[in-house]
């Protein structure tokens, strides 16, 4: 032990319990260091801040060191890390997993009251069923946009239901250490997605079946378009009116009205040329 450090105890050397000494002398206790803490930065009242954060300026206080230059490298090392929301339909679950990653540098762990503007959601089922589903598609529709999901039973059913979803993340609950799912956290916090190399396998196969079976016997392909409404709004894009296409694609007007008309229906798309607009955003055209 330190030779800094006085030690209370008996003289037989009985279990004694160390005190630290004071930077100076009338230097407050460590129950008053919060009240001082915040006179010098007020944004350490945010519940972002863990009692870890607190022990560890303590320290710091105690060895003498600048607290002001203390609490503003907290600060800056806080705005750096991802912060996640872990929830669960189990609460001891949901404990652990925050538990877990709260030992992670790059991330913190916000909670529930907290928890309307996190960058990652973590959600740990036991499985995709119509509960979980109903708590996610919440979720997404109230702001969480990047939402990662740990289950302990994946099916091929739960792997379309977790496209379906717009899932960022799928991770089993066995393979889910915390280093896995903080790899996962900040995939999707930049746009990416993660999942075990067998499940994005499945996936894959999966959505071939789809296209085989399913679309390719309607004349759709994978991005929801027949071909010929990707002609008409091909030449759309580049000005052709109703009566061009139709003499261009040899159909009658009202055939390219109805084709018009059949897009912008089932996509709820404003008129033709937000049609088109759409198109061109996700790559259609």
């Amino acid at each position: 032990m330190s030779t800094e450090t006085r030690m209370a105890g008996d003289e037989h050397g009985q279990t004694c319990t160390p005190k630290f000494p004071s930077a100076r002398p009338g230097a407050p206790e460590r129950e008053n260091l919060r009240e001082i803490a915040l006179k010098l930065e007020p944004n350490l009242a945010s519940p972002l801040y863990q009692p870890v954060d607190w022990i560890t300026l303590w320290g710091e206080r105690c060895r003498g060191s600048n607290v002001d230059r203390v609490l503003r490298e907290e600060n800056s090392k806080m705005s750096t890390r991802l912060s996640v929301y872990v929830c669960s339909d189990d609460p001891i679950t949901e404990a652990g997993v925050a538990a877990q990653m709260r030992g992670r540098p790059e991330v913190y762990v916000v909670e529930a009251a907290n928890e309307g503007a996190v960058d990652v959601t973590v959600v740990v089922v036991e499985e995709l069923d119509e509960a979980s589903e109903c708590r996610i598609r919440n979720l997404r529709r109230t702001g969480h946009e990047h939402v990662v999901v740990v289950c302990s039973h994946i099916d091929d059913g739960a792997l379309m239901r977790a496209v379906e979803l717009g899932v960022s993340g799928l991770l089993r609950r066995t393979e889910a250490t915390p280093e896995r799912l903080s790899s996962a956290v900040v995939a999707a916090s930049r746009g990416d997605g993660q999942m075990a190399p067998d499940l994005l396998g499945r996936l894959l196969e999966q959505m071939s079946r789809l296209q085989q079976r399913v679309l390719a016997p309607k004349g759709i392909s994978p991005n929801g378009f027949t071909r010929r409404e990707i002609e008409v709004l091909r030449l759309l894009a580049e000005g052709y009116d109703t009566s061009e296409i139709a003499d261009t694609l040899a159909y009658s007007e009202r055939t390219i009205k109805n084709v018009i008309h059949d897009v912008t229906s089932r996509l709820h798309l404003r008129n033709r040329s937000h049609a088109v607009a759409f198109a061109m955003r996700t790559g259609v055209i």
